[in-house]
């Protein structure tokens, strides 16, 4: 019994795992979908963040 509470404890886990993943997904398309509509620049400097670009933009 114990094997089938513990397997079942783990699929839980899994399954919230996936609705942050999927809630995580939805969250980048509606910020992707909102630069796109205020025609914002930003888009190069989000996809490296290593890189000054964005930065630099941000500035001007």
């Amino acid at each position: 019994m114990d094997e089938i509470r513990n397997f079942t404890d783990l699929i839980r886990e899994e399954v919230v795992e996936f609705s942050r993943l999927r809630e995580i997904n939805t969250m980048r398309l509606f910020v992707e979908l909102l630069r796109e509509r205020v025609g914002s620049r930003e888009r190069s400097g989000a996809a490296h963040p290593a890189s000054t670009d964005g930065f630099l933009r941000r500035r001007r």
